[in-house]
């Protein structure tokens, strides 16, 4: 905040970094990206993820924690993602 200089670049460095995480993404064959197309939808995207993955370990502090299945071996935050990609 206060510098939009400081702002409009880390809007385009973060813009870079997804652009580069899409484009090393493999696509079947013939099949084409256009990261300028879904540029906000994709944007929106990890947004909501951050502020997702910053409520959910806010509650896992108040918590202290959180039951997991014992037969899956994977941490609370790996279930979130599994989730979240489905």
């Amino acid at each position: 905040g206060g510098c939009l200089a400081c702002d409009n670049h880390a809007l385009q460095e973060a813009h870079l970094c997804r652009k580069r995480h899409y484009a090393a993404f493999p696509l079947p064959s013939r099949t084409s990206f256009n990261d300028s197309l879904t540029f906000l939808e994709n944007a929106a995207d990890v947004g909501g993820l951050a502020i997702a993955l910053q409520a959910y370990s806010k509650r896992l502090l108040r918590h202290h924690g959180e039951t997991v299945l014992p037969s899956l071996d994977l941490s609370p935050q790996q279930i979130f993602f599994r989730s979240y990609a489905q």
